[in-house]
């Protein structure tokens, strides 16, 4: 996670570049790093599940996604979708650890410390390239693409489909 970390910084300095392309790729790694907050929520004895949390990661992701000049109801929508697919991968993965399918990391990366901040810098990358999208015209409704970077363990056909069509919903109101 360590290097996801590095490429993400790397990204969100500008580094990187094509916005429609990347909006799909940067979901899918915020969606990978669900392992790891999976691996410290069973570490922790913790549920998988935290609506208070979820509240405040949804408050601020529309927030910031106002601030790039995207319409709230989309942002909203497009958010919830995330974190339902965030938490559907969590408790696949758990679900694996607890049947011996699978072995949980030894030392998972501390959530606050390690995992937060790498959801924050993918969050503000998303967003960034919507933006860069929604400003340019670019339509975020290329399918096989989305498909394609879509191929996250855990992740059920149709949570990808609500964050596909949560996508469509998204406008720029700058």
């Amino acid at each position: 996670m360590k290097a996801l970390f590095l490429a993400a910084a790397l990204t969100l300095a500008g580094v990187a570049a094509a916005p429609a392309a990347d909006v799909y790729t940067l979901m899918a790694k915020r969606l990978a790093v669900m392992e790891d907050v999976a691996a410290w929520k069973h570490a922790a004895g913790k549920p998988v599940e935290d609506k208070e949390r979820e509240a405040v990661v949804l408050d601020t992701a529309v927030k910031n996604a106002q601030a790039e000049g995207i319409e709230e109801a989309g942002a909203r929508v497009f958010f919830r979708s995330m974190i339902e697919a965030a938490k559907d991968i969590q408790t696949c993965e758990i679900a694996r650890w607890e049947a011996g399918e699978a072995t949980p990391p030894a030392e998972p990366e501390d959530l606050n410390a390690e995992i937060r901040p790498q959801l924050i810098i993918l969050g503000r990358q998303i967003l960034g390239s919507i933006r860069r999208s929604l400003e340019a015209g670019e339509a975020l409704s290329d399918r096989s693409a989305f498909d394609e970077a879509m191929a996250v363990d855990c992740l059920s056909p149709a949570r990808a489909d609500g964050m596909y069509d949560a996508l469509g919903g998204l406008r720029f109101s700058g």
